[in-house]
C-alpha cells in the first residue's frame, strides 16, 4: 500500500505539470533564462582549486657547509616539526649557508584545519630558533605553495640600463595591483642593489688607516638610532639626526678620521689631526650583487618578470581582458626599447576551453537530434533534445547556488555526463509514445509511463552518480581536485530526472501525434531490422551466447595493450625545459649554456616567444606544477608554441636537441600534465636509521641507479644529493697566530676583502 500511494503521488505531481501547462512552460522559460545568466556569471577557472599541504621552513646560516647546516640548523628545526600531529613527511635540502625544510602534511588534512596547522608550524620553528647557533638567521615559513600567478608578464630591456628597467617594472606592478580582482602583484627577478667601496690597501698602508677604522665609520655615518622626544609646549616632538647617506656621492665625501688602535699602532706617523676623504682610498661602486640571485631573460633579452594572482572565486577570462586593455594603455606610454610581453595568459586559456565546451555541447545536441530523429522521428529528437539543454541550464543554476566554478572537471563532467543525461527523458518520452500510439488517452499513457518508470529510473540515476563518489570521497590532492566531476554529474543526473518526470510528459504530448506515431513506428526500416536480430538471437542463442563470451574475453585480454593513466598530458600550448648543471655551478656558466640553447631554437618553426629563469623556478602560473627551490646551478625555459597541434612534435624535437647538444648537466624537456603532477614521474627512496652512514645511502642509491639506466623505459635518472661540491679550504694554525697576533678573524676578514 505505501509503495501504491507513493507512485501515485509521484503520477499525481506529473499530471498536474501536464494539466498546469502554463505554469510549466512558465518554469521553463525561467530555468532557461537562470541557466543562460548563470553561465556568463560562473566563475572561471583553468584548474579546480585544490590546497597544497605543503610549507618550506627556510634557514639562512651563512659560512655554513652543508654538513654544519643540516646538523646545526635542519635537525633541530626537524625535531620540532615532528612534534605536529597531521604531519606525513619531512625533507631537507642543506646547501652550503642554507637550509631548505619541506613540511608535507597529511593528503587526508582537511582543508579547513591547514591554516591553523600552519600557526602551530611557526610557534614551532620561533621557539626552536631560540636553540640555532649565532651567526643562523630567523627562519621563514613560506606556505603559500598554492598560490597561482595565472597571468605572467615579461617586461623587456633593449637598450636600456638595469636601473630603467626595474623602474618601468615598478609603474607597471603598481598599476596592475589597482585592476579589479587583482589579487596579488609579485616581481621575479629583480637583482640586489647594492655600493661596493673597493678600498685602496695601499693608500691605506701609508696614510696609516686600517679597513676596520673605514667599515666603522661607514656603519656608524647610515645608522638609524632612536633618538628620543623633546617637549616643546603641549606637544610631545620625535626628534631625528639627519646626515644619512642618500647617494653614493654622499659616500665619497664621508671624513674619515684615525682610529685609537690606528694612532698606537702607527706612532711615527701624526695621525691625531688627519682627515682624508673616503674617495681619496677607495672608490665606489653603485651597481647590482654580484654574482647575481638569479637572472631573467624573455627571446634573449634582459627582462623582468610580472606575476599576478587573481582574487578567489573571481572570473579569470574577465580579469584577462581587464588587465590586457591596461596593458595595451601601458604600453603606450613606455619608451622605444621598453616593452611589455606575455609569458603565460590563464583568461585565454580559460576562454579557449569554455568556447571548446560550447562547441562541444552543440555538436552533442546535433548528435542526440540526429541519432533520435533517424530512430524515432524529428518530434522525438526535439523533445528529448529540448531535455538535456534544459538539464544543463538547471545544472548551471545549481552551480551558481553552489559555488562550483567552470573548470577543466567541471566542464568534462558535463560533457562525461550528457551521454547520461537523455537517458531519463529518453525512457519517459518513448513510454508515452508508445502507449500513444497503442491507441491509449493522453492522461493514461503519462500515468502508466511514470507510474512505472520513476522509481527504477531514480534507482538508475543514484547508481550512475554513485560509480564516480569514490573520485569525490578520496582524501588525496586527486580527489581534491577532481570533486567537482562527483558534484556536477550527480546534480545534472537528479536534475534530469525530475525534468523527466515533470516536463518531458508535457512536450512529449504536445509534439507528437498518436496516430503519426503508429505509422512511423510501423514504417521504421531500423525497429524492423532490430526485431529480425532479437529473432535471430533468440533462435541461435548458443552461438549468440558463445559470441558474447568471446568478446567478453578478448576485452579483457586486449584490456593490458590500454595505455594507463589518471591524468593525460595538458593540450596546453607550452614546453618546459628543465636544467640541472652540475652541482656548485656558478649561475653565470648556467646563464651561459642557457643563452646558446636560447640562440639555437630562437628560430624554430614551433615556439613563438621563450622566457628564461636562472636560479630558481618559475612564478607558478599552473597550480599542478611545483617551481624548483633556489638553486644557482638550475635554469628553466618555457617555450610558448603555435597551438596544441605541434605539442608532441616539438616535445620529441626538443628530446632529440637536448641529448645531441646540451652538455654539462641533465637536461629535462617536460609537457604539462593535468591534476596534481611533478617534475619528476617517479621517485624512490633509500633510508636507514638514524646513524646511517652516508656513504652506505650514496652507494645503495648508486646501484638503484645502474639497474634503472639498464632499461629502455628510463631516459633520466638523477639523486638528489647530487654531486660533491668542491671548495678551497684555508688551515688556520692557531700557534702561529697567536705569535703573530693574527686573529682567525683577521684572516677571515682579509679574504673576504680580497674575493
Amino acid at each position: 500500500m505505501e509503495n501504491q500511494e507513493k507512485e501515485s503521488m509521484i503520477e499525481r505531481l506529473a499530471l498536474s505539470f501536464f494539466h498546469k501547462n502554463t505554469l510549466t512552460n512558465f518554469i521553463v522559460i525561467i530555468v532557461t533564462l537562470a541557466g543562460i545568466l548563470s553561465f556568463f556569471s560562473l566563475g572561471r577557472l583553468e584548474d579546480p582549486e585544490f590546497t597544497i599541504k605543503t610549507a618550506m621552513v627556510v634557514t639562512r646560516y651563512p659560512g655554513a657547509s652543508p654538513m654544519e647546516v643540516e646538523q646545526e640548523v635542519s635537525e633541530p628545526l626537524e625535531i620540532a616539526i615532528q612534534q605536529i600531529a597531521e604531519l606525513d613527511d619531512i625533507r631537507s635540502t642543506n646547501r652550503a649557508g642554507l637550509s631548505l625544510i619541506k613540511v608535507n602534511l597529511k593528503e587526508s588534512t582537511r582543508n579547513k584545519e591547514i591554516p591553523q596547522i600552519w600557526d602551530i608550524l611557526r610557534k614551532k620553528i620561533l621557539d626552536a630558533s631560540k636553540n640555532l647557533p649565532r651567526g643562523a638567521e630567523t627562519p621563514i615559513v613560506a606556505d603559500d605553495f598554492g598560490q597561482v600567478y595565472g597571468h605572467v608578464l615579461a617586461i623587456t630591456s633593449d637598450g636600456h640600463s638595469y636601473r630603467d628597467l626595474e623602474n618601468y617594472a615598478k609603474d607597471v606592478k603598481r598599476r596592475l595591483s589597482l585592476v579589479k580582482d587583482v589579487s596579488r602583484v609579485e616581481l621575479w627577478g629583480e637583482k640586489v642593489k647594492v655600493v661596493y667601496v673597493n678600498l685602496n690597501q695601499h693608500r691605506l698602508n701609508a696614510l696609516g688607516l686600517s679597513a676596520g677604522t673605514v667599515l666603522s665609520t661607514l656603519t656608524s655615518q647610515n645608522k638609524v638610532v632612536d633618538v628620543g622626544t623633546i617637549k616643546a609646549g603641549d606637544s610631545r616632538l620625535r626628534m631625528e639626526v639627519s646626515g644619512a647617506f642618500s647617494s653614493p656621492k654622499e659616500i665619497e665625501e664621508l671624513m674619515i678620521k684615525p682610529s685609537f688602535s690606528d694612532i698606537s699602532n702607527n706612532k711615527d706617523k701624526n695621525l691625531k689631526n688627519v682627515q682624508i676623504k673616503l674617495k681619496d682610498i677607495a672608490t665606489i661602486e653603485e651597481t647590482t650583487l654580484s654574482p647575481p640571485m638569479n637572472i631573467m631573460r624573455f627571446n634573449g633579452l634582459d627582462s623582468l618578470a610580472i606575476s599576478i594572482s587573481a582574487a578567489p572565486k573571481s572570473n579569470i577570462v574577465n580579469l584577462g581582458n581587464r588587465l590586457k586593455e591596461e596593458v595595451a594603455k601601458i604600453k603606450q606610454e613606455l619608451p622605444a626599447g621598453i616593452n611589455v610581453e606575455e609569458i603565460a595568459w590563464q583568461g585565454d586559456l580559460i576562454d579557449e576551453s569554455i568556447n571548446d565546451f560550447i562547441i562541444n555541447l552543440i555538436e552533442a545536441l546535433v548528435i542526440v537530434a540526429i541519432v533520435l530523429t533517424v530512430s524515432m522521428g524529428w518530434r522525438m529528437g526535439i523533445v528529448i533534445g529540448g531535455q538535456l539543454l534544459l538539464t544543463i541550464f538547471g545544472t548551471f543554476i545549481v552551480m551558481k547556488l553552489a559555488s562550483i566554478d567552470m573548470q577543466r572537471v567541471s566542464l568534462g563532467a558535463l560533457i562525461i555526463a550528457m551521454g547520461m543525461m537523455v537517458d531519463n527523458a529518453i525512457v519517459v518520452a518513448e513510454g508515452i509514445f508508445v502507449r500513444l500510439q497503442k491507441g491509449m488517452d493522453k492522461i493514461n499513457a503519462i500515468k502508466e509511463t511514470v507510474g512505472s518508470t520513476a522509481y527504477p529510473l531514480i534507482g538508475a540515476t543514484f547508481v550512475a552518480v554513485l560509480a564516480f563518489y569514490p573520485i569525490y570521497g578520496n582524501t588525496s590532492n586527486v580527489g581534491e581536485f577532481c570533486a567537482t566531476m562527483f558534484m556536477v554529474i550527480a546534480i545534472s543526473l537528479i536534475i534530469s530526472w525530475f525534468l523527466a518526470i515533470l516536463v518531458a510528459p508535457l512536450h512529449t504530448v504536445s509534439m507528437i501525434n498518436s496516430n503519426e506515431s503508429g505509422e512511423e513506428l510501423k514504417e521504421s526500416i531500423w525497429l524492423q531490422r532490430y526485431e529480425k536480430f532479437l529473432h535471430l538471437a533468440i533462435e541461435y542463442k548458443k552461438t549468440f551466447f558463445l559470441i558474447m563470451t568471446l568478446v567478453l574475453f578478448s576485452s579483457f585480454l586486449s584490456f593490458k595493450y590500454v595505455n594507463k593513466m589518471f591524468f593525460p598530458n595538458s593540450s596546453r600550448p607550452q614546453m618546459i625545459l628543465h636544467y640541472y648543471g652540475v652541482e656548485g655551478t656558478d649561475i653565470e656558466t648556467v646563464s651561459n649554456t642557457l643563452l646558446n640553447v636560447e640562440k639555437d631554437l630562437k628560430d624554430y618553426k614551433n615556439i613563438t616567444v621563450f622566457s628564461t629563469f636562472i636560479g630558481q623556478g618559475f612564478p607558478r602560473f599552473y597550480l599542478p606544477m611545483e617551481p624548483e627551490n633556489v638553486n644557482p646551478s638550475y635554469g628553466v625555459m618555457i617555450f610558448n608554441l603555435k597551438s596544441s597541434a605541434v605539442v608532441q612534435e616539438t616535445y620529441d624535437y626538443l628530446n632529440k636537441y637536448v641529448k645531441e647538444n646540451v652538455t654539462g648537466g641533465l637536461a629535462l624537456v617536460k609537457k604539462f600534465t593535468l591534476g596534481p603532477g611533478n617534475t619528476w614521474t617517479f621517485e624512490a627512496r633509500f633510508d636507514g636509521p638514524y646513524n646511517a652512514d652516508p656513504e652506505v645511502l650514496k652507494s645503495l642509491a648508486k646501484q638503484g641507479e645502474a639497474i634503472l639506466r639498464k632499461s629502455p623505459l628510463v631516459s633520466i635518472v638523477r639523486t638528489d644529493w647530487r654531486e660533491m661540491v668542491p671548495k678551497v679550504k684555508v688551515d688556520y694554525s692557531q700557534k702561529r697566530g697567536r705569535l703573530s697576533t693574527i686573529s682567525r678573524d683577521d684572516v677571515i676578514n682579509g679574504l673576504k676583502k680580497s674575493f
